[in-house]
């Protein structure tokens, strides 16, 4: 899992143009918690491995720029950002009727 991980997450990196800085100070702070009730093993690389090959894994919080974004799995701006896509996708089906 570790191999998978590594390369998944330097291209992830690499595709966004962001640093390899890890977690550090003045670093952008973009960071993801997960929830899970199948953590297995008793060092990182058994968690990892849980994490990656297990179900029941669901993103809790995300953190962008040190800013939360989501919240207990639900984006802060939910309700906004479901009434504004309510409302184009009104205005899309009344010009194409």
């Amino acid at each position: 899992g570790r191999s998978l991980f590594g390369a998944a997450f330097h291209g992830g990196q690499q595709a966004l143009g962001v640093p390899a800085d890890g977690i550090a100070v003045g670093a952008p702070a973009d960071l993801v918690s997960l929830t899970s009730d199948c953590w297995e093993g008793d060092d990182g690389d058994a968690f990892l491995n849980s994490w990656i090959f297990c179900r029941g894994i669901s993103v809790d919080d995300v953190w962008v720029g040190g800013r939360k974004v989501v919240r207990g799995g639900q984006h802060v701006d939910r309700e906004a950002v479901t009434a504004d896509y309510r409302a184009a996708m009104r205005q899309l089906i009344a010009m194409h009727p």
